[in-house]
């Protein structure tokens, strides 16, 4: 990658955290100004804001920074550094054993494809959270090091159908602190009629069916057998936006970004409300790739 591409420019990154601050009318707090610190310091990055809807609560105060570039040592230095600076900055402290409990041993750069941290913030800060997440890439030790944390859990086996795995935390301002896995299928996976059915065994025909129309979908295993949430990373967000989820917030927040070029974009929901319908907790991650060219609309 070239870490000068405009994509990646920090200027850029903080323009969008902007726009979408603008848009939510979200307030400032100290959580959110260390993490916009961190967006204007750091070349190589692209910046995701999002939206959580549940029960027709949306929740905008969220923003993950992804790092592309090959210094992933001293962004993790850095991300790291920026999990300390909201400590202090608001008196809280989080539970970090379960993440140095991962890192134990060190990281190879070589096979983390990105480090992301971000935050999603709550009007009762003790349901905050900061996070950070590993993408994993051919990276067997890793992953078994994850999973050893997170404990046993038998739908794993069936859906690693792939080199790359996505390990997150999240660390509660409460201090309580979680990990999450996410097996990763890419399309030309889910065409392979061997995985396919390795994956059925998991997931239901809705699932499978949703999966079709994206390039790759992030399953994420909630702990003690809860359910999935499916990750979707749409071929089309449009058409996949409209045609999966009715709810009017959906449709809002969708019309803030159609007009912008993305890099990425998620629509993320569990798979009960997949199957059963309507769709009412969803969550959606936009990462784009040019600078903010107008103001956006209130929502």
């Amino acid at each position: 990658m070239n870490e000068t591409d405009p994509i990646y420019c920090p200027r850029k990154n903080a323009g969008w955290v902007e726009f979408h601050r603008q848009a939510f009318a979200i307030d400032p707090s100290e959580p959110l100004l260390a993490f916009e610190e961190l967006v204007r310091r750091w070349q190589g990055c692209t910046v995701e804001p999002s939206c959580a809807v549940i029960d027709s609560v949306l929740y905008a105060t969220r923003f993950n920074l992804f790092y592309h570039g090959a210094a992933k040592e001293e962004f993790l230095a850095a991300a790291l550094e920026f999990l300390r600076e909201v400590e202090d900055r608001t008196g809280t402290r989080l539970d970090g054993a379960v993440l140095r409990r991962f890192l134990g041993g060190g990281l190879d750069p070589a096979h983390t494809s990105k480090i992301v941290t971000g935050l999603d913030l709550r009007r009762n800060r003790a349901d905050s959270r900061l996070k950070i997440w590993f993408m994993l890439r051919d990276y067997p030790e890793k992953v078994e090091a994850a999973s050893a944390i997170h404990g046993p859990d038998d739908r794993l086996g069936p859906l690693r159908v792939s080199g790359d795995f996505l390990v997150g935390f999240d660390l509660r301002m409460d201090g309580h602190t979680s990990i999450k896995l996410y097996p990763s299928v890419r399309s030309e996976e889910l065409r392979n009629h061997v995985l396919r059915e390795r994956l059925g065994r998991v997931l239901s025909p809705a699932a499978l069916h949703a999966m079709d129309y994206c390039r790759w979908t992030h399953l994420y295993l909630a702990r003690n057998h809860a359910g999935v949430v499916l990750q979707f990373h749409p071929e089309s967000p449009d058409d996949f936006v409209s045609g999966m989820i009715s709810h009017p917030f959906a449709q809002a927040i969708h019309a803030l970004y159609r007009a912008a070029r993305l890099l990425d974009m998620v629509v993320s929901l569990p798979e009960e409300d997949l199957v059963a319908g309507p769709i009412r907790r969803y969550t959606l991650y936009y990462m784009p790739a040019d600078e903010v060219r107008a103001a956006p609309r209130s929502t």
